[in-house]
């Protein structure tokens, strides 16, 4: 244990500021593995929540930014191909 008054405040503030972040890396886990195990339905709507928890815990220093973009990655290539198809219709291409 610290003696110095200023070094024990600060082991205070790191116990707060790790459970902040555990529980934010928490949630994040959790959401892309309901994201990657959800129906179609449900998919869609989870892999948007997934994105914005990895974007906002890289904005705030949680997660390395590069790491919030590969689970990103990761997790929009295991979006169903269905609904791109449906996105990108083959007459669009006839126009040329």
């Amino acid at each position: 244990m610290p003696i110095i008054k200023a070094s024990i405040k600060d082991v205070r503030r790191i116990k707060k500021k790790t459970l902040r972040n555990r529980s934010v890396k928490t949630e994040l886990r959790h959401v892309i593995s309901k994201a990657r195990n959800a129906s179609a339905e449900e998919k869609d709507l989870l892999t948007r929540k997934a994105v914005k928890l990895a974007d906002r815990a890289a904005s705030k220093g949680i997660i390395k930014k590069r790491n919030a973009a590969r689970r990103i990655s990761r997790l929009m290539r295991q979006k169903p191909v269905a609904a791109e198809k449906k996105e990108s219709s083959p007459t669009a291409d006839k126009g040329n």
